[in-house]
């Protein structure tokens, strides 16, 4: 039987889209498990099934790599409403699609569907509806144990369960660490998402995620909801907030490898080709001095680059006017030169003059 699938991702995070009036296979446990596996079939984050149609309106189904239904998945929301796009199941700009964790709103910024805002709906921190083990409260700031460590963890819903832990440092080896253990945890009947959460300033926070029922993902829309919900709740932060994933940073150590093996083909095949990279991390306070984005690999990622825009977007200094870049402390940054001098050069655009 042949099967029709599609292959999109969002910051990393990927998934298989199955459209069953494309299919006449009925998904299962079994052949889910088996088409996500990275090594005997097309490997995947989970498996997107739609449009179903419930109701009378849109839904979807999110498989787990591991067979399991999720509730909810922000990448896989807008995964999907991107396809939807895309295979001209929806012409409108705005509109409701169903999921197991209820109702989520789409709204498409432009006419591709590449740039769409979600609606994920309210969080709770309320036990029975997470769901945690014990009396009704809100689960804030709780000592929970994981592997014979005592952790604060909070807890929130979001149509799905996420266990939030503040940290000083977070890398995917502790919270795959963490997470083994908390995603089965006796707190937790239904299982849980688990995020390390490092709070950056006021208006920033980074996360790594364990999934439940899927592992370690590189970036988690409901997980980046859970914790800006949670660090506004504890005070740590305002109430905008940008979250910031491995999946969307170039230069955390988990990417570098892979995008270094990019870069020395990109330059061997096109040589005379310039290339430019966004970083949230200052050049030289970040990247050329030792930080949690340096590894073996960031000085040969840099000496093949040759603009680098740094720093993060801070929404208090947007200006649209300016060149390449969103908000006013971003830098461009010639690299080339930089190296070469031993201090940031910036970048300025060469000026054609007349005959």
């Amino acid at each position: 039987m042949d099967i029709t699938l599609e292959r999109y991702h969002g910051l990393g995070n990927d998934y298989l889209v199955y459209d069953p009036n494309k299919n006449e296979l009925e998904l299962n446990e079994e052949n889910v498990k088996m088409l996500c596996n990275r090594n005997m079939g097309l490997g995947a984050d989970g498996i997107l099934e739609g449009p179903l149609m419930e109701e009378k309106q849109m839904a979807v189904r999110i498989w787990n790599p591991n067979g399991s239904i999720a509730e909810k998945s922000g990448n896989g929301v807008r995964i999907f409403a991107k396809y939807l796009k895309d295979a001209g199941y929806v012409q409108k700009k705005h509109y409701t699609m169903l999921t197991d964790g209820g109702e989520v709103e789409i709204t498409y910024l432009n006419e591709e569907g590449s740039r769409l805002k979600v609606s994920m709906g309210k969080l709770s921190f309320w036990s029975d509806e997470i769901p945690v083990i014990g009396e009704r409260r809100q689960v804030i700031n709780e000592d929970m144990v994981f592997g014979r460590t005592l952790y604060p963890a909070t807890c929130v819903s979001i149509g799905n369960p996420h266990c939030v832990i503040p940290m000083q440092e977070i890398s995917e080896p502790l919270v795959c660490k963490i997470g083994r253990e908390s995603e089965r945890a006796r707190y937790f009947p239904n299982h849980i998402n688990t995020e390390l959460m490092n709070v950056i300033d006021m208006n920033n926070i980074a996360i790594e995620t364990y999934e439940r029922g899927a592992g370690y993902t590189m970036a988690n829309g409901t997980g980046a909801c859970a914790a800006a919900g949670v660090a506004y709740k504890l005070g740590l932060t305002s109430n905008k907030v940008i979250v910031h994933m491995p999946g969307g940073e170039p230069f955390e150590p988990e990417n570098q490898e892979v995008l270094v093996k990019l870069l020395r083909k990109v330059k061997e095949r096109y040589p005379e080709k310039n290339i430019w990279c966004y970083s949230g991390y200052l050049f030289d306070e970040e990247l050329k001095k030792e930080s949690r984005a340096r590894c073996e690999y960031t000085d040969e990622m840099l000496s093949m680059l040759d603009v680098l825009v740094d720093g993060r977007f801070e929404e208090d200094k947007k200006n649209i006017t300016l060149l390449f870049r969103g908000s006013e402390n971003q830098r461009l940054i010639d690299v080339k030169k930089s190296l070469e001098q031993g201090q940031v050069v910036e970048w300025k655009p060469a000026i054609k003059r007349g005959l």
